[in-house]
């Protein structure tokens, strides 16, 4: 493949960010990145990549 169809593949990947408001009125911010598809997981195992990047991060506000 291309760089350019390789970018295009991995770019479908996303960090999605959940917004939600606890009883107590604080906030709790949760990303996480999304699943990764079929192509996602053979371009990781080829080019050796964490097939799920980044870690889920909590914050409470």
């Amino acid at each position: 493949d291309s760089w350019n169809t390789l970018r295009q593949t991995l770019s479908t990947q996303r960090r999605v960010t959940v917004t939600m408001q606890r009883r107590d009125g604080r906030t709790v911010h949760v990303r996480k990145a999304t699943r990764p598809q079929p192509g996602h997981q053979t371009l990781g195992t080829i080019l050796k990549l964490d097939p799920n990047p980044g870690r889920t991060h909590r914050v409470l506000v």
